[in-house]
């Protein structure tokens, strides 16, 4: 899985680098702020991935293969109704979304919502194979997304498609891989009834009422809060910046952004390997926060030394990444990195605490967004003004949830 998640990654970056390289500053711009709107509106793809593998590793564990199906099921009814509503409002909405960030095509919203679809299914798919453990076939779905992805984008780019080419990758590579996925899943799925004995068979109407979804919801809520939240602070910048800069700006702006995002790449694999030794531990009730501790000391290593080359030679960053030297991103990538930085090790606390079952902490990581996104829309006389509103936030949000996690003490869960 890491060897999977870091060949993801490194496609992702590829695809990047090709589209700012590709694309003029303003087109890039056009796609990053499209880019962005994508990862907050699949907010529902992150969640419905944790909360997936969560159950069906449960039912796995304990013998129930008919329980996995029928959860497979509901959620793809259920995310499939969701994902059609969403469809429809943001191609009702193409109009006035394209003229909010001044893009000319509407026709880039429509590619944008059917992206956003698939990438909704998706989860489900894939965190039925991590539940059951089957990472070889998840790290090879992830994968094939990746390389479709940066694949298809360049032959069309190369075609002359422009954004509409770029997004329209996005959205095939998606689709196959979707697909691809379930042909998996299915292929892995547990028997209704050959691996269980005759005594603990059930009905299927009891199955459905074991199967608890009150329970599912609740935290798949908190999840969602998270998820909604954090993209919401790390990825809302660049549409608004969009909406009160001018193009050119908001390309350097991207660049910039694009310099810095790529610290936010980091505390994967930590929360990867933190998220179930914590559940694991607060379970047994013994001590977490020597975990929580680690993953601090780990992250802040591997972000702290990319913020100092950040710092050090910013100009060749730049060039490599964009092709290009743009002086005036130079300072503007120097606070995304150290914004970046913060955002980072604030990322491995706030997992922590959903991974031992803590949720007052929600109240203050919703209102911290609140009051960044207004203070963004109010205070917005430059680039630069714009990034230090986000740094102070993200230093006032890694000190504050830092506290509540020693504050409640070793592998408490907070009312």
């Amino acid at each position: 899985m890491f060897f999977a998640v870091a060949i993801f990654n490194i496609l992702n970056l590829l695809y990047q680098l090709y589209m700012v390289r590709n694309l003029t500053t303003i087109n890039y711009g056009i796609l990053n702020s499209l880019l962005s709107i994508l990862v907050i509106v699949s907010i529902p793809s992150g969640t419905l991935q944790t909360v997936v593998t969560k159950y069906i590793s449960t039912f796995h564990t304990n013998n129930h293969p008919e329980k996995i199906n029928i959860l497979i099921r509901s959620l793809v009814k259920r995310t499939l109704a969701f994902g059609f509503v969403a469809l429809l409002i943001l191609i009702l909405g193409s109009g006035g979304i394209s003229s909010f960030i001044k893009i000319e095509s509407s026709s880039l919203i429509v590619i944008l919502g059917l992206t956003a679809f698939f990438s909704i299914i998706l989860p489900i798919a894939q965190g039925g194979l991590q539940g059951l453990q089957k990472f070889g076939y998840l790290g090879l779905v992830m994968i094939t997304n990746g390389g479709l992805k940066l694949l298809l984008g360049i032959i069309f780019i190369r075609i002359g498609y422009g954004v509409a080419g770029a997004m329209s990758a996005l959205a095939i590579a998606v689709f196959i891989t979707l697909f691809l996925a379930f042909l998996m899943l299915a292929s892995v799925l547990p028997g209704t009834s050959a691996s269980m004995t005759d005594d603990s068979r059930e009905t299927p109407n009891n199955l459905e009422t074991d199967v608890n979804f009150s329970e599912i919801h609740r935290y798949s809520y908190a999840v969602a809060a998270v998820y909604l939240c954090f993209m919401i602070l790390t990825n809302l910048d660049v549409v608004l910046v969009k909406h009160f800069f001018n193009p050119m700006e908001a390309g350097y702006y991207s660049i910039s952004q694009m310099v810095g995002k790529i610290i936010l790449f980091l505390p994967t694999a930590v929360t990867l390997v933190m998220f179930p030794q914590t559940s694991r531990l607060h379970a047994q009730t013994k001590d977490t926060l020597h975990i929580l501790q680690k993953g601090i000391v780990y992250v802040g290593i591997l972000s702290g030394a990319a913020v100092l080359i950040c710092f050090a030679c910013p100009e060749l960053i730049i060039k490599l990444l964009s092709g290009q030297s743009h002086a005036e991103c130079v300072p503007l990538a120097r606070f995304f990195a150290a914004t970046m930085f913060f955002y980072a090790l604030t990322y491995v606390v706030l997992f922590y605490h959903l991974s031992i079952g803590r949720v007052n902490f929600i109240y203050l990581l919703v209102l911290l967004t609140v009051f960044q996104v207004l203070a963004i829309a109010l205070f917005h006389q430059s680039l630069l003004q714009v990034i230090c509103i986000m740094g102070g936030n993200a230093v006032l949000l890694f000190a504050a949830n830092l506290y509540i996690a020693f504050k409640a003490g070793k592998g408490s869960v907070a009312a």
